[in-house]
C-alpha cells in the first residue's frame, strides 16, 4: 500500500470511515497479541503438566504394579508352598489382593506402557532386548544418569508409524535404601545385580501415553479461543459502528445541514440535538451563534439602509452645488462681456 493509498483511506476521508479503521486495525492487533500470548501460554502450562505431574504419577502407578505384581507372584508361591488352612486362605487373599490393585491402576487411571531400561554394565549376562536403549538419545541419557547426573528426567515427543504422537517420559530410579540394594541383587529384571551399591541407577523408567487425544483438546481449546476473539472482534466492531454512527456521526450531520440550509436561505433553521452530552451544548451554542449572525445582519441591513439615505442626500447636495456652480460661471462670463464692451468702445 502507498502512502498516498494509506493517507486517503486514514486520513483523507469521513470521520465515520476513519474511526472503523483505525479502532478496527488496533482491535485486530490488540487481540492478535493478546489471544496469542494467552494461547502460547495455555499450551505451555498443558505442556509442563506432562513433565511435572503426569509423567512422574505414571512412573509411580508403574512401580506400583510391578511391584504388586511381584509380591502377587510371590503370594501365589508361597500359598502353593503352605498348605495350611489358615495360612494359604490368606496368601491366596493376598494375592488376590495384589492382583486387583494392579487391575485397579490398569482400569481407572490413563492408559500407558511402562519399560524399564536398564544399564548394560551392570550385569554379568546379556540383558533382555526389551531393557535395552532404544536409539541414540536414550543410549545417550542412561549413561548420563548412570554417572550422576541431575537432571531430575528427560522426555520426548514421537511420532508412531501409524501417525498417532506419543509423549515418552524417562526418569532415573537409583538404589536408596539397604531393601532395595538387597532385593534387586538377588533379583532384577536382568537377572542378579551382586556389584548393586546404594546410590547406583538401577534403571531408567520410560513411560509412554497417548498424546492425541491431549493435542486434540488443545487443538480445539485454540480454536475456541480464535473463535471467542472472532466474536469479540465482531461485537466490538458493532459496537463502534453504533457508537460513531448514532452517537457521533449523527449529530454533525445535522449541525451540517442545519448550516447548508441556512447558507441557502432558510434563517429559520436551528440545531435540534437532544443527546445530553457536549453534542447538545455545541448545538445550543450554534443557535446562538445563528441568532447572533442574525442580530448582526439586520443591524448591517439596518445600517446600509440609513448609509443609503446619507448617500441620497449627498448627491442631491452635489447636483445643487454643480447647479450653482454653472450659474456662477454663466454670471462671471456676462458681466466680463459687458464690462469688456465699453471699455473697447471707448479706447
Amino acid at each position: 500500500m502507498s502512502y498516498r493509498t494509506f493517507k486517503r483511506v486514514l486520513g483523507e476521508t469521513s470521520l465515520e470511515r476513519k474511526c472503523r479503521w483505525w479502532f478496527g486495525v488496533s482491535l485486530v492487533i490488540l487481540l492478535t497479541l493478546s489471544f496469542s500470548w494467552y494461547g502460547r501460554r495455555t499450551d505451555k502450562i498443558v505442556r509442563d503438566l506432562n513433565p511435572n505431574f503426569i509423567g512422574p504419577e505414571l512412573v509411580r502407578s508403574g512401580w506400583l504394579e510391578v511391584h504388586f505384581s511381584k509380591l502377587s507372584a510371590k503370594g501365589a508361591r508361597g500359598n502353593a508352598e503352605n498348605r495350611g488352612p489358615s495360612t494359604g486362605q490368606w496368601d491366596e487373599l493376598e494375592a488376590e489382593f495384589y492382583k486387583d490393585l494392579v487391575a485397579k491402576g490398569r482400569d481407572l487411571g490413563q492408559k500407558f506402557k511402562w519399560d524399564a531400561i536398564l544399564p548394560p554394565d551392570a550385569f554379568d549376562a546379556p540383558i533382555p532386548e526389551k531393557n535395552r536403549a532404544q536409539g541414540e538419545n536414550e543410549e545417550r541419557w542412561l549413561a548420563e544418569w548412570a554417572a550422576k547426573s541431575p537432571d531430575p528426567y528427560r522426555d520426548q515427543y514421537v511420532k508412531e508409524p501409524d501417525g498417532r504422537v506419543s509423549y515418552v517420559y524417562y526418569q532415573p530410579i537409583y538404589a536408596k535404601n539397604s531393601t532395595c540394594v538387597d532385593c534387586h541383587k538377588a533379583l532384577d529384571a536382568g537377572g542378579p545385580r551382586p556389584r548393586l551399591q546404594l546410590d547406583d541407577l538401577m534403571a531408567v523408567v520410560r513411560v509412554t501415553t497417548d498424546y492425541d487425544r491431549i493435542a486434540g483438546d488443545v487443538a480445539a481449546g485454540r480454536a475456541y479461543l480464535w473463535i471467542a476473539a472472532i466474536i469479540v472482534g465482531f461485537v466490538s466492531m458493532f459496537s463502534l459502528w453504533a457508537v460513531v454512527r448514532y452517537v457521533i456521526v449523527k449529530p454533525v450531520t445535522h449541525l451540517r445541514d442545519v448550516a447548508n440550509a441556512v447558507r441557502e436561505g432558510d434563517i429559520e433553521k436551528r440545531a435540534v440535538i437532544r443527546t445530553g452530552d457536549e453534542f447538545e451544548e455545541l448545538g445550543a451554542s450554534f443557535n446562538r451563534m445563528l441568532r447572533q449572525l442574525l442580530s448582526q445582519q439586520s443591524e448591517l441591513q439596518r445600517s446600509k439602509g440609513e448609509l443609503d439615505v446619507r448617500l441620497d442626500e449627498l448627491a442631491q447636495a452635489n447636483l445643487k452645488l454643480y447647479e450653482m456652480n454653472r450659474l456662477k460661471s454663466d454670471f462671471l462670463a456676462t458681466v466680463s462681456h459687458e464690462l469688456r464692451t465699453p471699455l473697447n468702445s471707448k479706447a
